[in-house]
């Protein structure tokens, strides 16, 4: 006869299973430390002979709030993240390791996540938000020692200023204090006939910063560039640098500023200047949903009426459309806006290239799910995936495969 303590005994061990289950399938994503001491995580990469991966971030960075609940908290994130590296996270304005790691490695701007060996050497470095797939791919080139931050710091401070060098190293490190200079050094070295070249153009459009410095650069010699730079691509960039110029403005100056913006580009009697002004009036609308809490039918109208002038447009940057989908799929729900939902879903299913629209499948299947169309949305994805002439990579396969399997719960 057994034992009524043997019988405890048992559930008890058998709820202790349990839970431990239950508690290891619920810690999702990446397994981000405290930093208590820098030295003793160097010794735990040593130990381990993992790289250490550092999180840095700030209370006033929006994006870092973003990149922790839409990446950090990914499955597929923290499989990978978890496997590969040591991962912490600090606070660079109130943490004693996040100021020293701050000042150790320069961060100057956020969200930025660092690689790091056991001797403290930075090895590679990802700037700004990404999504969680482009988060993955950036992060594999932390081990490949010919196209990391490491191997191109060495070069350029070996005095290598090519532009395979310089557009490489500063598509990494888009922060770098001195990525003028470089960009001024490797700009000046070509010879004449290489000077609006493919190359040239890579090093410019580096990094948006870099590219903004040169706008009116690029704008003046654009039958030049357009001779060496697809046509589309040019006068994309230019559509977002000058567009962000009219929103810049209003940010910083108020609205006085920002009409004074618009006559400015008016004034260039340019070819591209009603659509940067529609472009910059979109941003400035789209970007006044996501600055004030408080929800305005007011601003909601003027969003939707500059997205839809926007993309009335014969020749539009996909990009926009994309944040305009992006932001009427989070928010449409507060105003009771199902058309503007309809319309995002045309404007997608119209307008986009089918490599950007594969991209952006998960959005596209999100609106037809809130539509309704949970059939039509698995019929895509199937479609997309079983499809003979679509080539996509194992990331992608993968993610679709998810997305069937999310939708048919």
């Amino acid at each position: 006869m057994i034992k009524t303590s043997q019988v405890r005994k048992c559930i008890l061990s058998l709820l202790l299973v349990f839970l431990w289950v239950y508690g290891n399938s619920q810690n999702t994503g990446v397994n981000l430390q405290s930093m208590q001491s820098f030295e003793k995580a160097l010794s735990d990469s040593k130990q381990s002979e993992k790289l250490i991966m550092i999180y840095c971030h700030a209370k006033w960075c929006g994006y870092c709030g973003v990149m922790e609940k839409k990446v950090f908290s990914q499955d597929n994130v923290g499989n990978y993240f978890n496997e590969h590296f040591i991962n912490y996270s600090v606070d660079i304005d109130k943490e004693e390791a996040g100021k020293y790691i701050k000042a150790k490695y320069e961060v100057r701007a956020l969200p930025t996540v660092l690689f790091i060996n056991e001797d403290g050497e930075l090895i590679h470095k990802i700037i700004g938000y990404k999504e969680k797939n482009e988060f993955i791919e950036l992060a594999k080139n932390a081990f490949d020692s010919i196209n990391n931050l490491n191997y191109y710091q060495k070069k350029v401070e070996s005095g290598d200023y090519s532009p395979n060098t310089v557009s490489a190293y500063l598509k990494i490190n888009s922060d770098y204090i001195n990525r003028f200079e470089i960009v001024d050094s490797c700009l000046k070295s070509l010879p004449p006939e290489k000077a609006f070249s493919k190359e040239a153009w890579d090093v410019i459009t580096s990094s948006y910063r870099i590219a903004n410095r040169y706008r009116k650069y690029l704008l003046n010699h654009e039958n030049e560039f357009k001779e060496n730079v697809d046509s589309k691509v040019f006068d994309n960039l230019i559509e977002e640098l000058y567009s962000f110029y009219i929103y810049r403005y209003w940010n910083i100056f108020g609205e006085r500023k920002r009409q004074k913006a618009i006559q400015q580009i008016k004034d260039m009697d340019h070819h591209l200047s009603d659509r940067i002004i529609k472009a910059g009036n979109f941003v400035w609308a789209n970007q006044r949903i996501y600055s004030f809490k408080r929800k305005s039918k007011k601003r909601w109208r003027q969003f939707v009426e500059n997205y839809h002038a926007y993309l009335s447009l014969e020749s539009i940057n996909e990009k926009l459309l994309i944040d305009g989908a992006k932001t009427i799929y989070f928010h449409q729900k507060k105003f009771k806006d199902k058309e503007s939902l309809i319309f995002a879903r045309s404007m997608m299913e119209t307008k986009l290239p089918q490599d950007i629209f594969i991209k952006n499948i998960e959005l596209y299947s999100l609106i037809l799910v809130e539509l309704g169309e949970k059939e039509k949305a698995l019929a895509t994805l199937s479609a997309i995936n079983e499809s003979p002439t679509i080539e996509l990579n194992s990331a992608m396969q993968q993610h679709i495969q998810n997305l069937i399997i999310k939708f048919s719960e």
